[in-house]
């Protein structure tokens, strides 16, 4: 979801540019126009998240099931943390490209994360997935362990970026597609340490090099201007509503009357520890997959969309990502009270 005043301000440039002959997605990429919103972004961007100069910023494609590939590619055998779908899929990716990768902890049904007892002496990277979009699961912070094993840490952080205020420091590489928080599909986020970037692989096809793209600031070959465009102006709105620190509350208080609704109801539920629940996807269900399905067909009916579960897991799931407003919510929950009424 984009926030309104983006979407207005998209159309409205549009419309600008087709009148004066040309749009942001029909310039070149190397003239001084796009240029100077890519600096205007890159300072934005460090800004909100609180970069440092130590780390490199790339703006890359081919979302973070890509980046999936290019992590073990560029840099070895990892150890990963399971604790859903996606970071699964980035270890089954991996095993693909060094068939040593390893398990190094796994979170129960509930989500609570347990680690392996096993040694990360052979491992140059640890990888975890912050937030579970599919499950609901989210790490709420980095445990003390595993900043004690002294190896560095890759993170996806797709679904959870620019939601709430994360320690980047902490990263050696994170990575995020930036369709779920920072605009629209096409442009894959990257941050990394410099020092960690130079221990990537140069014997790579340069489509496959991080060091490549970090020579080049994003543009060895034509990168995706128009997502780029996009981003730049979710920053300025991000901005705006008073930064990271600001949007993390506003995230809090729509899961929190969300995650009430459904604690409070003897026909709703949610498998996910407190602890562990995420703040970006609420999944829960109806007493019967036939009530979910029927959940689906009424809310679409009064305009709510895309609350169907995944098909891995079934059941219902609510996106609550930036640009989603807390009446949305609130409309959702007078729903979920009503639909138990009559249902249950």
């Amino acid at each position: 979801m984009l926030p309104d005043a983006v979407r207005e301000q998209v159309a409205a440039e549009w419309l600008n540019g087709i009148q004066r002959g040309y749009t942001v997605a029909e310039i070149s990429h190397r003239g001084c126009q796009f240029l100077d919103l890519v600096e205007a972004c890159e300072i934005r961007l460090r800004r909100l998240l609180g970069l440092s100069g130590q780390q490199q910023v790339l703006f890359m494609q081919g979302g973070a099931t890509t980046q999936f590939t290019l992590v073990p590619m560029n840099f070895g055998c990892g150890g990963y943390l399971l604790n859903g779908h996606w970071s699964r899929k980035a270890q089954r990716v991996a095993c693909e490209v060094n068939p040593d990768t390893v398990v190094f902890g796994e979170a129960g049904e509930d989500g609570r994360f347990l680690p392996v007892e096993r040694s990360a002496r052979k491992l140059r990277y640890l990888h975890l997935t912050s937030n579970e979009t599919i499950h609901g699961v989210q790490w709420p912070q980095l445990p003390r362990w595993l900043s004690g094993l002294n190896r560095p840490l890759v993170a996806d952080l797709s679904s959870d970026i620019a939601s709430r205020v994360i320690d980047y420091q902490a990263f050696a590489l994170a990575y995020a597609g930036a369709q779920k928080n920072l605009g629209i599909a096409g442009l894959t986020l990257v941050i990394a340490q410099r020092d960690f970037l130079r221990q990537a692989r140069s014997d790579l096809p340069v489509m496959l090099q991080y060091a490549k793209f970090a020579d080049y600031e994003s543009m060895y070959n034509t990168p995706p201007t128009f997502a780029w465009y996009v981003t730049d102006l979710v920053l300025q709105w991000l901005e705006r509503q008073g930064g990271i620190a600001a949007i993390e509350q506003a995230n809090q208080d729509k899961s929190d009357a969300l995650y009430t609704a459904i604690d409070r109801s003897d026909f709703y539920r949610n498998s996910i520890h407190p602890e562990w629940r995420s703040r970006m996807n609420v999944a829960f269900y109806c007493p019967s997959p036939e009530l979910d399905s029927l959940f689906v067909q009424q809310a679409e009916q009064q305009g709510m969309q895309g609350l169907k579960g995944h098909r891995a897991v079934g059941g219902l799931r609510a996106s609550l990502y930036n640009a989603m407003p807390e009446a949305s919510v609130t409309t959702l929950v007078a729903f979920m009270q009503e639909f138990a009424r009559r249902y249950g």
